[in-house]
């Protein structure tokens, strides 16, 4: 109620009896009105009287103490009463800035746009791919919270890591074919593998990439080789307790499980499949940053994957 009377005091003041709103004088008024000094006939009665020129500090801050009290009791009487005394409210400042001509910030703009154009080149073929704010977006110098966030994320892909080339290159230099062809089966590169294109298809719907964890790819190979083994049905059975052995910090957990058998690109197989399932798919686009991949394969030649997700506290480092 009282909001709506601060809101439309002119509609509530009317309905109220003449006695609800007592005059309320401090003692200072009182005294200065009783002292009939000059400038009470000059100064508005609705504005409190200043103090005398020989009053104490303790009259000056009580006379400060009513002129705040009656701008709270009822603002806009306030403001009317300093207006109609003739006196104008200190100004408000709102830009710092010195005046500029319309003309100045479209000559400014323009000079801004040319820019990007002439540097766009350069920075595309940048091998660090880093892009100035001028030439993402136009010119721009206002950005709010999700400016930013689409920002990081753009860095996040442009930096995307590749795990499974990195993870052959860690490897002795194969001398024949068949070295070749057994390390495509891997189940240290398909578990990469596997991460990679769960980052290009998260790139493609504008999330960040997952960064490889090996304690959760730990937990992920051991479970990929129960169910490989027939130690353990192809299930998401003791999920709570796989979750329960992280080596991080986390908020939230998620996994997804794979099998397939006779297909060149296992890996990608797997990937492609938990896309076209919405439950796996969620889990693919999920809040998380951390990610472990544990592959095994059977003596059937059957390869079972199990995928671990965490969304860590602080960005754990693995």
């Amino acid at each position: 109620l009282l909001d709506e009377v601060l809101a439309a005091p002119e509609e509530w003041l009317p309905a109220l009896p003449p006695d609800a709103m007592l005059e309320v004088k401090s003692q200072l008024a009182a005294s200065a009105e009783a002292s009939g000094s000059e400038d009470d006939e000059e100064q508005d009665p609705s504005l409190p009287a200043p103090p005398p020129s020989t009053s104490s500090a303790a009259r000056r801050r009580a006379f400060m103490a009513e002129v705040h009290e009656r701008r709270a009791r009822n603002p806009r009487a306030f403001q009317e009463a300093v207006r109609a005394a003739g006196r104008r409210p200190n100004p408000s400042v709102v830009d710092l800035r010195p005046p500029r001509h319309p003309r100045e910030d479209a000559e400014e703009e323009a000079a801004l746009a040319a820019s990007a154009l002439a540097t766009s080149s350069s920075s595309s073929s940048s091998s660090s791919g880093y892009r100035r704010l001028a030439e993402r977006f136009g010119g721009r110098r206002h950005f709010d919270l999700q400016d930013i966030e689409a920002m990081r994320v753009e860095e996040a892909i442009a930096g995307m890591p590749s795990y499974a080339p990195e993870y052959l290159a860690s490897l002795c230099t194969s001398n024949s074919y068949a070295d070749l062809v057994s390390r495509s089966y891997d189940p240290g590169y398909l578990g990469r593998r596997a991460l990679d294109e769960t980052n290009i298809f998260r790139a493609s719907q504008k999330m960040p990439p997952l960064r490889w964890c090996q304690g959760i790819a730990d937990i992920a190979a051991e479970h990929a080789q129960q169910m490989a083994t027939g130690q353990m049905p192809f299930s998401h059975k003791d999920f709570d307790a796989r979750v329960r052995k992280y080596p991080i910090p986390h908020l939230s957990a998620a996994e997804n499980l794979a099998y397939n058998a006779g297909v060149a690109d296992a890996a990608g197989q797997a990937v492609q499949g938990w896309i076209r399932s919405p439950g796996h798919r969620k889990n693919l686009l999920g809040g998380f940053d951390l990610c472990g991949i544990g592959v095994a394969r059977s003596a059937a030649g059957e390869f079972f994957f199990t995928q671990l997700f965490a969304r860590s506290v602080g960005g754990a480092l693995c």
